[in-house]
């Protein structure tokens, strides 16, 4: 219980801070600007519009922040004379922020129908939080929650908890006055960016565009008592790198990333954890206590994306930190009066690729492959042929592969 606690802490204040951050927001400030803008004179009606559809621009960059969903569907059915067997894919996702913050929640569950019986065999509920601490998209860095289920590995709940940091390069650039490697919207976003940039940088008779403008609007504040300061007008003028970084993180078509980080792991297997003997086509059924341990993990990330589709690609290799090697002792009394051992190196790799495929802005056909496997999975020595111990263990591997709809907003 008092992991599903702090989980649900973490969740709340992760929520709270990212619409407290909202509230700050360059939008907000426009918003407040566009009463007074009417009442201002700004050289001409012609410059004046152009400051307008400025501000507009800066609007529509920010809404990559906004909070965004998706719920996604997927169905599979059998039906004979005296069974039938469903099996249902469901799973919606959230995020908020974008450049330097961002966080997103994602849940996904796979439930078997039996002849009217319904039975959970995949489930997992996924919190994190991402942040740019040094002012570039290189560096990233990231803490997580996160609850899974998966019978076929025999784990009824696994939570994790962890952090750590990300080596990112995103493809996207403006050099030269060209942009390169971003999708055409990405494209079109950061040319406006920097035609509007340069066009308030430019200098009449030693004034800049940008100046004069702040000078007249913070003037017509000051005679009518108004409260928004001057360090929010440079916040619009400002804000070029922010945006440009928001719209090359949101549209570059290649990402290659590292990951590097730290996990804390509880698990409970199933009550009755079926253990195979392949050699011996025998099982056996045990409960084991619940385990806790930490993991150092790193992560090979790859993401591709064009006009109407996206490929992402992350290989996790999870490693024991305190305990490497797992080690499975029994004294062998029958035999040799030695001990007989299991050891294996205690590590997993989940791979994890997703297709998505655009429809309509609003409609995507997504696939997905998951594949796990665990090196050091939970076993026993038994008696086997002429006493000599044989080892039985759970299932080291799986595979899942969905294809689902997506209803993105």
């Amino acid at each position: 219980m008092k992991i599903q606690h702090f989980l649900s802490i973490v969740f709340m204040l992760s929520f709270n801070f990212s619409f407290s951050q909202d509230n700050k927001t360059l939008s907000k400030t426009i918003n407040d600007l566009f009463p007074h803008i009417a009442l201002v004179e700004i050289k001409s009606d012609s410059t004046k519009k152009h400051f307008i559809d400025y501000l507009n621009f800066l609007k529509k960059v920010e809404r990559l922040k906004k909070l965004k969903g998706a719920i996604e569907f997927g169905f599979n059915g059998s039906e004979v004379d005296n069974s039938n067997l469903y099996t249902i894919v469901t799973g919606m996702e959230a995020s908020f922020g974008g450049y330097p913050l961002e966080i997103e929640a994602k849940t996904n569950i796979q439930t078997q129908i039996t002849n009217g019986a319904f039975d959970e065999n995949l489930s997992s509920l996924d919190i994190s939080m991402d942040y740019h601490p040094f002012n570039n998209l290189t560096h990233e860095t990231y803490v997580f929650v996160m609850r899974t289920k998966n019978k076929f590995l025999g784990i009824d709940q696994r939570y994790e908890i962890g952090g750590g940091y990300i080596f990112n390069f995103y493809s996207g650039n403006r050099e030269n006055g060209v942009s390169n490697s971003l999708v055409k919207q990405g494209k079109d976003l950061i040319d406006k960016l920097y035609a509007y940039h340069e066009t308030y940088s430019t200098e009449t008779n030693g004034v800049k565009l940008k100046d004069e403008i702040k000078s007249k609007l913070a003037d017509h504040l000051t005679k009518n008592n108004n409260d928004i300061k001057r360090t929010n007008f440079d916040a619009i003028f400002n804000a070029k790198e922010e945006q440009q970084k928001s719209i090359i993180k949101r549209y570059s078509k290649h990402r290659v990333a590292l990951l590097l980080g730290f996990n804390y792991e509880i698990e409970k297997t199933q009550d009755s954890l079926t253990l195979f003997n392949k050699e011996l086509d025998t099982t056996f059924n045990k409960t084991f206590e619940a385990t806790n341990l930490f993991r150092f993990v790193i992560a090979p990330k790859y993401n591709l994306q064009g006009e109407r589709f996206k490929w992402t690609n992350t290989i996790f290799f999870k490693i024991g930190l305190l305990n490497l090697v797992d080690d499975l002792v029994i004294p062998d009394d029958t035999i040799t009066n030695q001990l007989v051992t299991d050891k294996r190196t205690d590590y997993w790799m989940d791979l994890r690729t997703s297709f998505e495929f655009k429809i309509s802005n609003y409609l995507a056909f997504v696939s997905t492959l998951n594949y796990v496997f665990d090196n050091a999975p939970k076993r026993i020595y038994f008696n086997g042929v002429n006493g000599i111990p044989t080892i039985a263990e759970a299932e080291n591997s799986f595979t899942g592969i969905n294809f689902k709809l997506k209803y993105q907003f």
